[in-house]
């Protein structure tokens, strides 16, 4: 059984590289660093979303995580992503065939588990199905590290990726106090005293 999972990622994860070989001849690649969300306008008739299910086994759930504005929700999520930005969107095209069209999470949920990460990530192509996802997150998922985050490999394999036609976007909410400036005259005048900047009150 062990043989044949590892037959089907490696020739599933064979079969994409051409596929994107293919599809990719003549275009050039997004730089590193930028936001491949900004640089494809993919609407959702040319993108895929696909949930995901992982079960962290070094982390202990709390109410907390049901809730996106608490720290300890965005400490999660940001572990979370930047995993799954790890595995899918590696620059290495060998590694990670994804890297080309990987758009990110754009939903994650979290139960008890350890804790059972819930994330809806996106793939702007329709080249690509639940055996692909399966095939590269369980594939580099192996060369991960370090391994900050433990996962269960077989809970995922059992819980295989399902397509999304839907999804309510689930981003963390953070929280931060600013200063509303008054408009007046006085208040003009006193900033450009401290700041030897010029106004002229408007």
């Amino acid at each position: 059984m062990a043989h044949q999972l590892r037959w089907l990622r490696t020739n599933t994860l064979c079969l994409v590289i051409f596929s994107i070989s293919g599809s990719l001849y003549g275009q050039s690649v997004p730089e590193r660093g930028n936001s491949f969300l900004s640089q494809k306008s993919g609407s959702p008739a040319e993108s895929k979303a696909y949930f995901l299910a992982m079960e962290i086994t070094n982390r202990a759930f709390t109410p907390a995580l049901h809730n996106p504005a608490s720290e300890e929700y965005q400490a999660m999520y940001k572990e979370v992503n930047d995993l799954l930005n790890i595995i899918y969107n590696c620059p290495d095209i060998s590694a990670c065939p994804t890297y080309v069209f990987y758009g990110g999470v754009a939903a994650m949920t979290f139960r008890p588990g350890s804790v059972i990460a819930n994330a809806t990530v996106v793939f702007h192509t329709t080249s690509i199905n639940q055996f692909i996802v399966l095939a590269v997150f369980l594939e580099n998922m192996k060369n991960y590290t370090p391994q900050t985050l433990k996962l269960n490999l077989d809970y995922t394999q059992k819980t295989p990726p399902i397509r999304v036609e839907s999804f309510v976007p689930t981003t963390p909410v953070t929280t931060s106090t600013t200063s509303t400036a008054t408009t007046t005259k006085d208040h003009c005048i006193k900033t450009c005293i401290e700041t030897c900047v010029l106004c002229d009150g408007k």
